[in-house]
């Protein structure tokens, strides 16, 4: 049996997304730490901001950092990143007119 290893971001316990999938189980956990640490280095969240100037200022640096994200910009800022062991079935394609059998 043979598996792969998915790397998901997760929102609020509800939204789970498959950002990435690796044959090896390392090169998972390392891009999964990689997006940990890269969401560690969020410093937006605790700004004080007070005028439209700094507004702009904030919003194109978090653009920035969104765009720059290792799982993309659609996953910056997710609550959760982890690997999800998948169990790895190959599809095999049927001839023409010949049913497909299923696996187990």
């Amino acid at each position: 049996m043979s598996y792969v290893f998915a790397v998901e971001s997760e929102y609020d316990y509800q939204l789970s997304n498959v950002i990435k999938v690796f044959e090896d189980e390392a090169e998972a956990n390392a891009f999964c730490d990689l997006c940990r640490k890269y969401n560690e280095s969020n410093s937006f969240i605790t700004l004080d901001i007070t005028n439209s100037a700094e507004v702009e200022i904030y919003q194109k640096e978090e653009i920035a950092w969104n765009n720059s994200h290792p799982a993309g910009p659609g996953n910056a800022g997710a609550d959760y990143y982890y690997v999800n062991k998948i169990e790895f079935v190959k599809a095999s394609t049927p001839s023409k007119g010949e049913p497909q059998k299923e696996t187990k």
